[in-house]
């Protein structure tokens, strides 16, 4: 493993997202290490109890390295 990323929360996935599409690396070279079974499992929980589906923040805040990628 080149890259082990602590934590499958917003953070976590955000930086992995941005090592792969950035091409720093490859998904053979990255690990995501949570307690969770599955990536944003605390996220999804939160947002679950407050009855909140989708993410509600600027455009910019979101899972990609462009931070306007939702435009498109």
């Amino acid at each position: 493993m080149e890259w082990i990323i602590i934590g499958g929360g917003i953070q976590g996935i955000t930086m992995a997202a941005f090592l792969l599409k950035s091409g720093k690396t490859i998904v053979d070279q990255l690990a995501i290490v949570d307690r969770n079974e599955e990536p944003l499992a605390s996220w999804k929980h939160c947002t679950e109890v407050i009855s909140m589906p989708y993410l509600r923040s600027p455009s910019v805040h979101h899972l990609d390295v462009n931070p306007f990628s939702l435009q498109k």
